[in-house]
């Protein structure tokens, strides 16, 4: 295997584990109970709880891809809590606030976004964290050709709310990874 192959898939390992670790501590989701069964049924959050939140983490979402549009460092990395782990599809793991506006000034000196698109797939809520996955659709630039890009894949985001705002807790990209995602389905459960 090439060195460019090996560092590849070691990132998707390492995105694969940060994921299973954020989805752990949010814990499983609880089944609700088939017809006739015994099981505790899933209690969902009552619908203005779960559309405010959709609309909060929105609107920060609407934050982050603006200041990818407008190349803006410093506002892309105050969506991130203070010690916010950032792990994106392509390049190292940053942490910080500081650390992310210092990589993604580094980004846009060598890209810039033209178009910034992304969908939420699912939101779940524990508390004061919220765990979010969906997908992205961007369009770059090379500042130095002009050569465009498409960027597309699914991510995960784990939110946590301070001092009133949702900020970004830890942030991890799965480049090139589009359509449904197909898992086993147990019969007697309905998720």
């Amino acid at each position: 295997m090439s060195r460019t192959g090996s560092w590849a898939l070691a990132l998707i390992a390492a995105i694969a584990l940060a994921a299973l670790a954020v989805i752990a501590a949010f814990g499983p989701r609880r089944p609700r109970a088939r017809k006739g069964a015994s099981a505790q049924p899933h209690t969902p959050l009552p619908a203005d709880i779960e559309g405010a939140l959709e609309a909060a983490l929105a609107e920060a979402s609407r934050k982050l891809l603006d200041a990818l549009q407008r190349g803006d460092p410093q506002a892309y990395a105050d969506q991130f809590a203070i010690d916010g782990l950032s792990m994106p599809g392509l390049g190292p793991v940053v942490r910080g606030r500081d650390a992310i506006a210092a990589a993604m000034t580094q980004t846009f000196y060598r890209i810039r976004f033209l178009q910034t698109d992304s969908s939420q797939l699912d939101v779940r809520l524990n508390g004061e964290t919220a765990l979010e996955t969906g997908s992205y659709h961007y369009v770059v630039a090379a500042n130095r050709t002009g050569i465009r890009r498409t960027l597309r894949g699914r991510y995960v985001i784990a939110w946590k709310r301070v001092a009133g705002e949702w900020k970004i807790a830890l942030e991890a990209a799965q480049p090139e990874a589009v359509g449904e995602v197909s898992l086993p389905i147990d019969p007697t459960l309905t998720y």
